[in-house]
């Protein structure tokens, strides 16, 4: 995976602007949002995304599973990691929330969101997330919505 300077630099400083210690998991701990801010990057560069849209989903690689209180399947632990965040300064945080919100969610509810650009979005991060399932042998390959991450696996 190589990437231009200007989006390694991106998540180089999302990176550090972070805390390890807000997480409760170790499987979807501090290691995996890191995982999936550089698979964040990748995808949104790939999938010519503006820098803006791209830090937005940095943002959201760091806080994505802040709210999670197991490691089994969750469909709740979106709500309960934007609603962990809600008081965070965070740049387009609406944008933000409405993302961590939906993301773990099947893609049958997400098809009922209107916005259509908060829908790409929440595809891209998705199958970022997605994409670090890699570490335990779990990508279904035909579950990711983008070429770029079927092409990638």
């Amino acid at each position: 995976m190589i990437l231009p300077i200007k989006i390694q630099n991106l998540i180089k400083k999302a990176a550090v602007n972070f805390n390890p210690s807000i997480f409760k998991s170790e499987i979807h701990g501090y290691k995996h949002s890191l995982n999936v801010m550089l698979y964040s990057g990748f995808l949104g560069y790939k999938e010519n995304l503006t820098v803006a849209e791209i830090k937005i989903l940095l943002e959201c690689a760091k806080y994505h599973d802040v709210g999670r209180i197991n490691d089994n399947e969750d469909l709740l632990h979106g709500m309960q990691s934007a609603d962990y965040i809600k008081d965070f300064q965070i740049k387009n945080k609406g944008m933000v929330l409405e993302i961590i919100k939906n993301h773990c969610l099947p893609y049958c509810e997400i098809e009922n969101i209107n916005d259509l650009h908060l829908k790409k979005l929440i595809y891209i991060f998705k199958d970022a997330d997605a994409l670090d399932r890699i570490r335990f042998n779990d990508l279904d390959k035909n579950k990711l919505s983008t070429k770029t991450a079927k092409d990638y696996v």
